[in-house]
């Protein structure tokens, strides 16, 4: 008879962790810690088979782990799924990550472009900040700096241009050319 429950309480236990390889194979899923699977299993294995209770603790003893488990489950998951976001986020923020205008509009190693960017944007910050204009209180620099910098890029690097039909570069490319 144990030998029996404990059976099913493993492949009850498992359960999630199939579905799971298969929504991994089939629909790309995001890939999860078995740790997260196998204990939302469980949660799931101890509130069908109410094998807690059949031991002598009281119900809300068994509820509260499985409530306890199913949440430790959800926080892996949401790990999972937000992770990759904000780590894309991370690198799109970098100066010429491979999804900004500067690695696509113009043909340059990623490490020379990012000194060379940044470098660019700390002597614009400085420049823009010494104008008495911009000295008040909730005055947005950002735009500025960023024009600035990248005209100045711009004019270093203007015969590494990407010639190629990319509305965002040639739209990029006209901003730049237009006169200030």
């Amino acid at each position: 008879m144990t030998q029996r429950w404990f059976l099913r309480f493993i492949l009850i236990a498992l359960a999630p962790w199939l579905v799971w390889q298969a929504a991994e194979f089939l629909f790309h899923a995001p890939s999860v810690n078995i740790l997260f699977l196998i204990l939302l299993g469980l949660a799931i294995a101890v509130w069908y088979d109410r094998g807690l209770q059949a031991l002598g603790f009281p119900h809300s003893f068994e509820l509260g782990i499985c409530v306890v488990a199913g949440l430790i489950f959800l926080l892996g998951f949401m790990q999972a799924l937000i992770n990759p976001m904000l780590q894309a986020e991370d690198m799109a923020a970098e100066p010429c990550a491979p999804q900004t205008l500067q690695s696509e509009c113009y043909t340059m190693p990623h490490n020379a472009c990012a000194t060379i960017w940044t470098q660019y944007q700390q002597t614009c910050r400085q420049q823009i900040e010494a104008k008495p204009e911009n000295n008040k209180v909730g005055a947005l620099l950002g735009l500025q700096i960023q024009h600035c910098a990248q005209r100045k890029f711009d004019r270093s690097f203007k015969s590494s241009r990407r010639i190629m039909s990319n509305p965002d570069c040639y739209q990029l490319f006209s901003a730049i050319d237009a006169p200030e």
